[in-house]
């Protein structure tokens, strides 16, 4: 039963840090928009390289879940 709690901690913490990095990084490729249209296009270009990265965990985890799911209907 324990290891069920500490299951579910381990998901509501990744599930708390996927949405935080979502979060950042949205504001960062929107801040990079914003820096491209005042003419700054080194800072926006910075700007949204940090929010694509940020996003990437994101997409992958997202794509990873009918995977799983497959997985765990075979078992």
């Amino acid at each position: 039963m324990a290891f069920m709690g500490l299951t579910l901690a381990m998901v509501a913490i990744a599930l708390f840090i996927l949405n935080l990095l979502r979060t950042l990084g949205a504001v960062l490729l929107a801040g990079g928009c914003s820096a491209r249209s005042k003419g700054h296009p080194v800072l926006a270009t910075g700007l949204q390289c940090i929010g694509v990265i940020l996003l990437i965990p994101v997409l992958l985890s997202m794509a990873s879940i009918p995977v799983f799911y497959i997985i765990c209907m075979l078992q």
